[in-house]
């Protein structure tokens, strides 16, 4: 009987070593992943760290070259607005941004063809251009586009209210600028409405205010017709 009472006296001897072996074990295990932990809190940190470098070096380099375009914009447009009110030059374009300066000098070559027909159209040889020779001059420069707005049998007798309403606009707005170019204070009223042509001439030798006019009829007209 003496072998029975030795088993459970040897395994209760073990137990207690058991215990401290699994209990080192779980020290082991918490100290392993507290190491972890703490190794990807460093990586973590060190990951922050070069992020913040990287956009500071960003920030540093980029800064100065968006100062400079922006400096350069508005040097610009300062010189444009300048330009606006230069007698001598005319602004090409619908806006500050996508504009280019012409200098009146050279609108007699860029308005050439323009000038001829608008010099002819003035039917009286008056030097104005009055409603319906508008629209002898439109016709003349859209390959008589408004043909329909002018006698079946004689394309020189127009009638200015048939053309489209923006082409009658347009007139209007253009005979409006004569006083800003030296013309009278009556030039767009009622039936004294007109567009000078002095200037547009084979034989003309045209002012930079005469120039500067021209060119601006014809553009405008232009688009009117595009």
């Amino acid at each position: 009987m003496a072998p029975v009472t030795a088993a459970p006296a040897a395994a209760a001897a073990a137990a207690p070593a058991a215990k401290a072996m699994a209990g080192t074990g779980a020290t082991a295990g918490a100290a392993t992943a507290r190491s972890a932990a703490s190794s990807a809190t460093r990586a973590r940190a060190r990951a922050r760290g070069c992020f913040a470098t990287l956009l500071l070096l960003l920030v540093l380099t980029t800064a100065p070259t968006t100062a400079q375009q922006q400096k350069q914009r508005q040097a610009q447009q300062q010189q444009q607005q300048q330009d606006l009110f230069d007698p001598t030059k005319i602004i090409l374009g619908t806006s500050l941004s996508e504009s280019a300066v012409v200098s009146v000098s050279d609108l007699s070559e860029i308005s050439t063809e323009c000038h001829v027909p608008l010099h002819n159209s003035d039917i009286n040889s008056d030097g104005r251009l009055d409603r319906d020779e508008y629209v002898i001059f439109a016709n003349a420069i859209s390959q008589n586009y408004f043909v329909g707005a002018c006698r079946p049998n004689n394309r020189k007798r127009c009638d200015f209210d048939k053309l489209p309403l923006s082409m009658q606009s347009n007139f209007l707005n253009l005979a409006c600028l004569c006083e800003k170019f030296g013309g009278d204070d009556k030039c767009c009223t009622e039936d004294n409405a007109h567009i000078s042509t002095d200037g547009a001439g084979p034989t003309d030798d045209p002012t930079p205010v005469e120039s500067l006019y021209l060119f601006t009829v014809c553009r405008d007209t232009y688009r009117e017709i595009d």
